[in-house]
């Protein structure tokens, strides 16, 4: 089914990603106080109209990246290199051929799962990404299936740096998403692993992802 639903064009799918906002938010109002309550507590001066509208551009967001996971299950690399456009690679490519190890770091911002993927593809060289296993069995075996389909190794975060030091002989780039606390929009914020950079003696590359519009990412 997961394979068959993935092969439907990008509008249709797309489509029923708009069907999936429209139940999430005004029919089964999927964690809409816990949402509601969050943005409330880092945007406290903007009105509940603005509040709103940000509420709604998150559901939004979130339905195109369960669509866009789902297209990825038979993406092939053109396709994803089409989608996903990664700039200033020969930086890290540099610290790569002299022997060392890069951190690419990123956010939980637009599509990372498609992030991954593209630079799986575009790299060049051995990539471990850094992610929180799913409790549920069967989501985990399909998510460990899409996201290692280009030749990305999953590593659990809370192993990453015992593995890598396991593999040291070898040149490595483990991914990281976001553990060290900041303060960010107001609240106390965990940014997972960054602070082990030292420890890997790796460089880091954070990446900023943009859109300039629906199917394409630049990072």
């Amino acid at each position: 089914m997961v394979k068959f639903l993935s092969r439907l064009p990008m509008p249709a799918l797309y489509a029923f990603s708009g069907f999936l906002y429209f139940l999430a938010y005004y029919i089964v109002r999927h964690r809409h106080r816990v949402i509601k309550d969050q943005i409330a507590k880092v945007f406290p001066t903007l009105s509940g109209a603005e509040r709103a509208a940000i509420h709604k551009r998150f559901l939004r967001n979130f339905c195109d990246v369960m669509v866009e996971v789902l297209k990825s299950a038979s993406m092939t690399a053109a396709d994803m290199t089409e989608h996903v456009r990664i700039l200033n690679l020969a930086a890290a490519r540099e610290y790569l051929l002299a022997g060392h190890s890069v951190m690419f770091v990123t956010s939980h911002l637009c599509n990372w799962e498609w992030l991954l993927q593209g630079m799986s593809v575009q790299l060049g060289y051995p990539l471990d990404a850094a992610y929180k296993p799913l409790h549920d069995a069967w989501a985990e075996r399909l998510m460990l299936a899409i996201r290692s389909r280009f030749g990305a190794r999953l590593v659990p975060a809370k192993d990453l740096l015992a593995d890598y030091l396991k593999r040291r002989g070898e040149p490595q780039t483990p991914e990281a998403i976001a553990a060290w606390v900041e303060t960010m929009l107001g609240r106390m914020t965990p940014l997972s692993l960054g602070n082990r950079v030292r420890d890997l003696h790796a460089a880091m590359r954070f990446f900023i992802v943009q859109v300039p519009h629906r199917d394409f990412f630049v990072c």
